[in-house]
């Protein structure tokens, strides 16, 4: 899953985290810019105001003396290259209040840009009679320019607070996504170790989380154990019986209607002992410890040479495209003789002709499918036969446990790997796949 997918909980932390320091750098900033500008404003007009009281005719012995620096330049109508105040001026817009606090109340303001510094022109209410006159200043410190440095810095700031949220989301999922993956890596049947270390930095909450989780992964291993132990007895006491069966069938005599009973006695005796076996194999499967290093190659080839001459016989085509070597690191060669076995025999018993047997690795993931030339399964069933005991033919016309995929599918979780059923036309392919090294 990428980093930044929306669907995870770091990028949420991220993005809040991010959104909440722009906002604070945002409104900080507006702040400070505005109560900068009120500053730079109060500081020109005090040194203006006698000047343009002066000019104006409004100066009275109460005021300070105009300042022989300050030349003020009037005009009876608005210069023509004069320019409406900008609205990222707030400096200006700061001059227009700090002026009527200074008793010099404008009645417009307008900026000349051309030539540097800028020149401010303000209307007036000049002289006894309140005659509308404009008075024009030049100052740097009015310059309508954006303020660069303001954003500068709060680029800056927002780069910094971007760098940080990054820094404080990881540093709080960072133990959430370590059990994800020690999560991710349990397979059934697997045994935890008992001195495993805590995740790294984690809170007080997650490694409760952790604990809990182990705690149930614990009592699952040992529930999968002791119900192969059950099922292993159950499956020997029956044997037993069956062994017997067989044997007083073998000892009856030869005569031809005895035969004819004892071919029925004894192939429900095989089917019972397939079904005990279907048990065994699907208790098992959960409880093979996954540590060795198997070639599924050498593995799919034998099933496949085992069952040729049957298939053969019964009319079917099998066959089998496989790399040189594909080597799983953490397996067992039960499980995938398991696996392999009862995909082609479920295409062998229900499929049709031709049956191929298919692998390969792409990258670090393998992949492993089984196609027949059947009629296939309808898709509204897919779900259902992989359930354990699940019959896709109601009438039970043809013999089967109705444990071959449901043993597959264990096999795949226990590999890690996901089971696809796709209906061709006409066909019918099961396939896995999954990494290299779960």
């Amino acid at each position: 899953m990428p980093l930044l997918s929306g669907s995870r909980l770091f990028t949420r932390f991220f993005l809040a985290l991010l959104v909440m320091a722009l906002s604070l750098t945002l409104v900080l900033g507006v702040v400070f810019y505005l109560e900068r500008s009120r500053a730079m404003a109060e500081l020109v007009v005090d040194r203006w105001a006698p000047a343009l009281r002066a000019a104006a005719g409004l100066w009275t012995l109460d005021d300070p003396p105009p300042s022989r620096e300050t030349v003020v330049l009037q005009s009876a109508q608005r210069p023509p290259a004069a320019g409406s105040v900008p609205v990222y001026a707030a400096r200006l817009t700061s001059l227009r209040d700090v002026l009527t606090d200074r008793g010099l109340p404008p009645l417009a303001l307008a900026v000349d840009s051309r030539q540097r510094p800028a020149t401010l022109w303000i209307e007036l209410a000049s002289g006894p009679t309140g005659t509308p006159r404009w008075y024009g200043i030049r100052e740097p410190l009015i310059a309508p320019s954006p303020p660069q440095r303001i954003l500068a810095v709060s680029g800056g700031v927002v780069l910094l607070a971007a760098l940080l949220a990054w820094w404080l989301a990881r540093w709080l999922t960072r133990p959430l996504d370590a059990l994800r993956q020690r999560m991710a890596r349990f397979r059934p049947g697997q045994t935890l170790d008992e001195g495993a270390a805590p995740l790294p930095g984690a809170s007080e909450e997650v490694l409760a989380i952790d604990e809990a989780w182990q705690a149930l992964a614990r009592r699952l291993t040992r529930f999968e154990q002791e119900r192969a132990l059950m099922l292993a007895g159950v499956s020997h006491d029956l044997r037993s019986p069956l062994g017997r069966i067989q044997l007083a069938a073998s000892l009856l005599p030869d005569t031809p209607e005895v035969a004819q009973r004892r071919a029925v006695i004894e192939r429900n005796v095989q089917v019972a002992d397939q079904l005990i076996q279907g048990f065994l194999d699907h208790a098992r499967i959960g409880t093979l410890a996954l540590d060795q290093a198997v070639d599924l190659t050498q593995v799919a080839r034998q099933v496949v040479l085992q069952r040729h001459d049957a298939a053969e016989a019964a009319g079917f085509a099998l066959r089998a495209e496989l790399p040189p070597t594909l080597v799983l690191p953490h397996s067992h060669p039960q499980l995938l003789e398991r696996l392999l076995a009862n995909l082609v025999d479920n295409a062998l018993q229900y499929g049709g002709s031709p049956v191929e047997v298919r692998a390969g690795a792409s990258g670090e993931r393998f992949w492993l499918e089984v196609q027949d030339g059947g009629p296939g399964i309808p898709a509204d069933q897919h779900e259902q036969v992989l359930q354990a005991f699940y019959r896709g033919d109601p009438g039970r016309a043809r013999p089967g446990t109705g444990l071959g995929l449901a043993i597959v599918r264990e096999a795949a979780l226990r590999l890690g790997a996901t089971l696809t059923l796709h209906n061709g036309s006409p066909g019918f392919t099961v396939r896995l796949e999954g990494p290299l090294d779960p």
